[in-house]
């Protein structure tokens, strides 16, 4: 083991910057020794062939020297072809020649020939001496296959080394991008300090990016304001749910809405709204919390998603069935029974909803999320229940609907808008000092269609901003018209908050006065409170300059949201118009009275004028009339008429009020 850890030790210190050189030496060094081992061999063997060459000849001329028998002669052939000493071996019939101090070179070996039985000469015979390598190409040809094998080793070793810490390099980013918790992969040692260099830094930029993409994870995914899921998170989790959701084990989305969050933001203002969203949250959660220690559901099946505004999406898996929806359903609801405390105000919301059922009402994460919507408009509409079940009746209607606001954008387009006119009487005089100018829809054929039922999806689909400019400039006509006919009477126009929001709705305004010709004080602008107080500085810059050309300003339906008086005394407006509720209750409610006496003592204190709607019966009137209320509106005096037929009607009226006067007088 000791050894192991000190072999491991060395290698922990083993650089590339010093096994290149190693490595790179012994390649050097096997490659010269072959090259000079290559050389050495080339020349001792062209030596070694120059060296037979001579020989044979050598060879040559003893035979025929050997054939004389001049052995003088032999030997000075030797003598001159090199120095030599010469040794002739008579016993075994050689001549053996070799240089002085050296081995012996060439051996000449001598037959003698005999014909007839008679020796007349001798042949010689020569050959080379095989003495093997000699000692320098002998070292030479080890120191090779030394450095060879030392290169070799080396490279092995090295090439090991690389190769194994590149290993351990890709297994660790191999652990850090599929976010292993795998410890002895992230701190594997590598036997090179370049590439644990490499392995630490490429570590913290996957960790940084690790990071980033989690913060942009978090980003896409999450509401900033409240930290719940967004609508894109709930996409993924409805999808998981669609996958999962069984006939036995359903799920169910609530498509939930804060009742009364837009008021208290009206009214308190957005950083209130805020933390109201914050503590609404809050409150579902714990109720939540509350069904799953009971065991009603398990905490782990729900997502509660914000994707904008006072809207709220829950998502609950594995539910018994439509009864478990309704168990928390109801519990939803009784969880804002208590009022919540934003910043020091009490504050009452309620929750409502559409419920759809998985997969059993689709198995499509748009179609889920549409009918989910279209249930919780059904709730909106006034449904007797505070949750709705989707049922596919609701599809149905939604395709009217879109029917319904194709038929509008059409109608728009071909002006069939138009205004109908209620009278304002003056409650002492009994004399017609106005009207409001309401909007009917003049269908081809001659029928006309309630605002009831054109002007919620007129709203809705952003299209009541033209429709409204086609009211107020109809209406600008007919009232040009009534003067030329000697009947001066101002018009009231409601105006839609689409239509404050547009940044032309001044110059559309003054354009329409400029084209019809109508004094501007005898236009009256009708405006709900809650637009009014929603932004006041952007309200009196738009409002302004058309006071200052002497249009008139009303406050329509006052005292049905939460008025912020402070800046409503500081718009100057002219009229507050009491609401039609108020006025209808006055004989059923004891608490109208109140309220009606209320808002008269303010609007008196004030300096402002008041009209109140809804005005059906005499005792009503009368009422109105003692608290000191200026003008009535109402079925008692007449219903909504076209312009030229309240024009008759208008006449008529002054026409028996006169003879009711003179009648009185006589």
């Amino acid at each position: 083991m000791a050894k192991t850890r000190e072999k491991r030790g060395v290698y922990r210190r083993l650089s590339l910057a010093h096994s290149l050189p190693l490595v790179s030496l012994g390649l050097a060094v096997g490659l010269a020794g072959a090259f000079l081992l290559v050389s050495h061999i080339s020349v001792e063997l062209r030596a070694r062939a120059d060296s037979r060459a001579e020989t044979e000849r050598l060879a040559s001329m003893v035979a025929k020297a050997l054939s004389r028998s001049e052995m003088d002669y032999i030997s000075a052939s030797i003598q001159a072809y090199a120095p030599a000493e010469i040794t002739v071996l008579s016993e075994t019939g050689a001549v053996v020649a070799s240089t002085r101090g050296q081995a012996p070179q060439a051996v000449f070996h001598v037959a003698p020939v005999i014909y007839d039985g008679n020796e007349i000469g001798a042949v010689a015979a020569s050959r080379l001496r095989d003495g093997g390598l000699s000692m320098p190409v002998t070292a030479i040809f080890f120191l090779v296959l030394l450095a060879c094998g030392l290169a070799f080793t080396s490279g092995h070793i090295f090439a090991q080394r690389v190769l194994g810490g590149l290993d351990r390099v890709v297994t660790a980013a191999n652990a850090l991008r599929t976010r292993r918790k795998d410890t002895d992969a992230l701190n594997a040692p590598t036997d090179f300090v370049e590439l644990r260099e490499v392995n630490v830094a490429m570590r913290r930029a996957v960790a940084s990016v690790q990071r980033e993409a989690d913060a942009l994870r978090q980003e896409a995914f999450t509401d900033p304001a409240t930290g719940l899921p967004n609508f894109s998170a709930l996409i993924r989790a409805l999808s998981g749910a669609i996958a999962q959701a069984q006939v036995s084990e359903p799920a169910a989305l609530f498509c939930l809405d804060l009742d009364g969050f837009d008021r208290a933001c009206e009214s308190f203002g957005g950083g209130v709204g805020e933390v109201l969203m914050a503590h609404a949250i809050a409150r579902i959660e714990d109720e939540l919390e509350q069904l799953s220690a009971s065991g009603v559901l398990e905490i782990s099946e729900i997502t509660l998603a914000h994707p904008s505004g006072d809207s709220l999406y829950l998502l609950v898996s594995r539910l018994a069935g439509r009864g478990a929806a309704s168990q928390v359903a109801r519990a939803l609801r009784s969880a804002f029974v208590p009022p919540l405390d934003a910043c020091g105000y009490e504050v009452s919301l309620g929750v409502s909803g559409g419920i759809v059922m998985i997969p059993e009402d689709g198995t499509s994460t748009q179609d889920l999320i549409r009918r989910g919507e279209s249930a919780l408009k059904n709730v909106r509409r006034g449904a007797k229940q505070p949750f709705e079940f989707y049922v596919p009746s609701l599809d149905r209607e939604a395709s009217d609907r879109l029917q319904l606001e194709a038929e509008i954008r059409e109608a728009i387009e071909c002006g069939e808008f138009v205004p109908f006119f209620q009278p304002k009487l003056d409650l002492r005089t009994g004399r017609i000092r106005g009207c409001e100018a309401l909007a009917r829809w003049h269908r081809p054929g001659g029928s006309y269609t309630s605002p009831g039922l054109f002007i919620p999806i007129a709203e809705q689909t952003g299209l009541i901003d033209e429709i409204g400019h086609q009211i107020l400039k109809g209406a600008c006509a007919s009232a040009v018209t009534w003067l030329k006919e000697g009947l001066c009477l101002d018009v009231a126009v409601n105006v839609s908050p689409v239509q404050l929001r547009n940044p032309n709705f001044r110059d559309r305004v003054l354009e329409v006065i400029s084209e019809t010709g109508l004094p501007p004080k005898s236009l009256e602008l009708e405006i709900t409170e809650s637009v009014a107080v929603e932004d006041p500085e952007a309200f009196q810059e738009i409002i302004n300059p058309l006071r200052a050309m002497g249009v008139r300003l009303a406050l329509d339906d006052f005292g049905t949201g939460h008025s912020n008086l402070a800046i409503l005394s500081r718009l100057n407006f002219d009229v507050f118009k009491i609401d039609q509720q108020f006025t209808q209750n006055l004989e059923r409610d004891a608490t109208a009275r109140p309220i009606v006496e209320m808002i008269l003592a303010m609007a008196e204190s004030l300096g402002l004028e008041t009209v109140a709607e809804g005005v059906e019966t005499r005792s009503q009137a009368r009422f109105l009339r003692q608290r000191g209320c200026t003008a009535g509106q109402g079925f008692l005096y007449s219903r909504p008429r076209p312009a030229a037929e309240f024009l008759t009607f208008a006449r008529n009226w002054e026409d028996r009020r006169r003879q009711r006067r003179l009648a009185r007088a006589v």
